[in-house]
């Protein structure tokens, strides 16, 4: 499924110039789903270079691959980072709770009731995005999320590494590791194409956990 997408959606937006795929592997499930499977010999054949940018340790690949890897320095999140984020998944939920046990159990899961900073900031979102929960809403989260990290040293790490390697395509493994959001916003910042890979795609109620925007969006079934 994955490389007929990129094959039939994705590789004809980049016809007549030189075709480069960062492969963006965010943790040990997408180590084995596209490291370990036969994605790599799929994506050799559609893309004229391959390039790993790795949030793991760049020595795991050696036994497997001879891509090279581009290490990354992992971003952590501070409290305006993920207060943003999490208004904006809370929003997500609340927005498509109507007719969804599975959104409507997800929300009182999320839901805190310690006595800490983050548990008293979760109830204020809570409340908030009671009221504010649209699209728009969602969007303008987003916006606060990146404006938190834009000028971070780690973020314009990655826009260096994008400006130098040029990719066609940035192919996330994973939607959901709060720490690529500053990867997605250097690409967007470069106007360069992004697509992830939807990870437990049956489970629908989890789906308000996406780290940001994308331009694709890979799933296993219809």
């Amino acid at each position: 499924m994955v490389s007929l997408t990129f094959e039939t959606t994705i590789k004809p937006d980049l016809q007549n110039k030189k075709s480069k795929l960062a492969l963006v592997i965010t943790d040990g499930v997408g180590f084995r789903n596209f490291i370990l499977s036969d994605f790599l010999k799929y994506a050799n054949k559609t893309f004229d270079e391959v390039v790993i940018l790795s949030c793991l340790p760049k020595k795991i690949y050696i036994e497997h691959t001879n891509l090279r890897v581009i290490e990354l320095d992992v971003f952590e999140e501070i409290f305006k980072t993920w207060f943003f984020r999490k208004n904006k998944e809370i929003a997500h939920l609340k927005l498509h709770q109507k007719g969804n046990l599975g959104i409507q159990d997800n929300l009182k899961t999320n839901d805190s009731k310690l006595k800490t900073t983050r548990g008293y900031a979760t109830r204020f979102i809570y409340k908030l995005t009671a009221f504010f929960h649209s699209e728009w809403n969602i969007q303008q989260f987003q916006k606060l999320q990146n404006k938190t990290f834009s000028n971070h040293r780690i973020t314009k790490e990655y826009v260096s590494i994008l400006e130098k390697e040029q990719f066609s395509l940035l192919f996330f493994t994973h939607q959901r590791p709060p720490y690529i959001a500053p990867l997605v916003y250097a690409a967007q910042l470069k106007k360069l194409k992004t697509v992830t890979f939807i990870f437990s795609w049956d489970n629908l109620a989890s789906k308000g956990i996406m780290a940001s925007n994308f331009a694709y969006y890979l799933v296993w079934s219809d």
